[in-house]
């Protein structure tokens, strides 16, 4: 194999790996805070997540208030969060 030949394969393998990672949009952690229980709904930002988009533990039915900061873990492509805690001291910690 000629030295071209091998820096193109490479260079070939670095852009469909590049590719692979853009597409797949990797999990995020992020801070939400809670707009309202019932429907529950947490604002990030200016993005509105309702219930239908929202993954909820056991343990945190019923125990979350308006108001409270949370923890959420953006699943692949965001298409759901996972509320992972709420944070004591609101989202400024």
């Amino acid at each position: 194999m000629t030295d071209f030949t091998a820096r193109r394969l490479l260079t070939v393998f670095r852009q469909a790996a590049a590719e692979v990672y853009d597409r797949r949009q990797p999990a995020d952690l992020l801070v939400g805070q809670v707009e309202s229980v019932s429907p529950l709904v947490v604002r990030h930002g200016a993005f509105r997540l309702p219930q239908t988009l929202l993954l909820l533990p056991g343990r945190l039915r019923g125990a979350l208030q308006t108001g409270d900061a949370v923890a959420l873990l953006k699943g692949e492509g965001g298409q759901r969060y996972l509320v992972l805690d709420v944070l004591e001291g609101g989202a400024d910690g």
